[in-house]
């Protein structure tokens, strides 16, 4: 087993570490920042020499495993391919029962680790019992991760969630982008932008 605290570095093994992503959107759906965060990710992951799986149910990719099924089944389907795949580390994304629930069924039978990482501010409360219900299974993660303090903030106060060391896990981006100049000048044209014109970023209330 690895020694870090999430666990995508050493390992203890003959073979090339093994993580298994369980996420409900993937590539081509509408996940927006939770799937450009995890094709950041999985490429990051990729380049470190790990066998990465992504178990998804809203999206595309013939190369990964998608399971287009209703959010109970889509547990069942995920629990059966985490114990054929048989990964190291189990990184659950999003605040999903039908997700977390397979990955925390199968470290119970394998030992594995399991990371679940928060990305989307909660809105409305959850049920008391569905909050028990979610609640028992962080209990049972190795880690729970936040892609901001806000939102770690958020869902205690909104959900009512908790974990005993929970960590922030910004959004990256890929190391090095470049643009030709022809790309800028269509930027600077497209937007009419000017010589000393200001350049206003707005970001979410996620990423603060």
């Amino acid at each position: 087993m690895c020694n870090t605290f999430i666990p995508y570095t050493a390992c203890e093994s003959s073979r090339a570490m093994r993580v298994a992503i369980v996420t409900e959107y993937w590539k081509e759906s509408p996940g927006g920042g939770i799937k450009v965060f995890l094709a950041n990710l999985v490429e990051e992951l990729q380049a470190r020499a790990v066998d990465v799986r992504v178990l998804f149910r809203v999206g595309s990719d013939p190369e990964q495993i998608g399971l287009p099924v209703n959010p109970k089944l889509f547990a069942l389907k995920a629990f059966l391919t985490l114990h054929r795949v048989q990964p190291d580390v189990i990184h659950v994304h999003g605040a999903d029962g039908h997700t977390l629930f397979p990955a925390i069924v199968h470290k119970k039978t394998s030992g594995c680790r399991v990371v679940q990482t928060f990305h989307t501010e909660p809105e409305t409360p959850l049920s008391p019992r569905f909050r028990f219900f979610y609640q028992r299974l962080l209990d049972n993660c190795d880690a729970v991760t936040f892609v901001s303090h806000r939102l770690k903030e958020r869902v205690g106060e909104v959900w009512g969630l908790k974990h005993p060391n929970p960590q922030i896990t910004y959004a990256g981006a890929p190391r090095s982008v470049s643009f030709s100049d022809g790309e800028v000048r269509k930027f600077v044209t497209r937007f009419g932008i000017g010589g000393r014109s200001p350049v206003l970023l707005a970001l979410g209330l996620t990423a603060l």
